[in-house]
């Protein structure tokens, strides 16, 4: 994902390793299976720059996710409650009082935009290509918020957003949350082209928005299906 104002650098500049220094330390490794796994990482860091963005756009999902879950989860622990973090859904292991269940949504959403937040400042400190990565995968889950908000007129498929709303004092059947987080993605995304200096949108940025954007919904779709299948049978009540 090619960025604006990206740090681009010449072929195999800015890496841990250059070409020579990455076929001799491969000359002196042991034979075997550590010689394999070192070429393997070799390899990845022989990458060109663009797809280090674009693995570092789909960690940055993935992690922003993660970060939601374990918002959840730490309400639960400071409640004393068990509670186990997974990267695209939280499990508590006893039932939940209602008071503290609409806690733990609101923690939720507070690791939500602690991340987005996070992002920014590391945008607006130095606006880099692997950063405007960041960036993007942060707002991932508001711009799905948003459009689904927009959409389906809530921007979560439970109950998540109205508990949350219900521990600030808000309504319960509100929208709150709801725009909290289109007036987040909208803020943010005004200030990402401000910060990186875009004066106009281009159809090849056009495109690549579109194409980040489409595979950030794969990552969520994939994420989210691969996650419960696995950790469903071991932690659904």
């Amino acid at each position: 994902m090619n960025w604006p104002r990206a740090d681009r650098q010449g072929p195999g500049r800015g890496h841990a390793f250059d070409a020579h220094a990455a076929e001799g330390e491969h000359e002196r490794a042991p034979a075997g299976r550590l010689a394999s796994v070192r070429f393997q990482l070799l390899s990845w860091l022989r990458l060109p720059p663009a797809q280090h963005v674009w693995i570092l756009f789909i960690c940055a999902i993935v992690g922003s996710f993660f970060v939601h879950e374990i918002g959840h989860c730490a309400v639960a622990w400071v409640r004393g409650l068990p509670a186990i973090p997974t990267p695209a859904k939280e499990y508590l292991l006893r039932p939940v009082p209602p008071a503290v269940q609409a806690q733990v949504a609101l923690g939720g959403i507070l690791g939500t935009v602690a991340v987005l937040a996070a992002a920014v400042g590391f945008v607006q400190s130095n606006p880099t290509t692997a950063r405007s990565a960041a960036l993007g995968g942060a707002l991932t889950a508001p711009g799905f918020y948003t459009l689904r908000f927009l959409l389906a007129g809530r921007g979560h498929d439970a109950t998540e957003f109205q508990e949350a709303q219900a521990a600030l004092g808000l309504s319960y059947s509100g929208h709150a949350v709801d725009w909290l987080f289109v007036a987040l993605f909208v803020v943010s995304a005004v200030f990402w082209c401000w910060r990186v200096g875009l004066r106009r949108l281009t159809r090849r940025l056009a495109g690549r928005l579109i194409g980040g954007a489409l595979t950030a919904l794969v990552v969520v779709v994939v994420l989210q299906s691969v996650n419960n299948a696995l950790f469903d049978p071991l932690f659904e009540r």
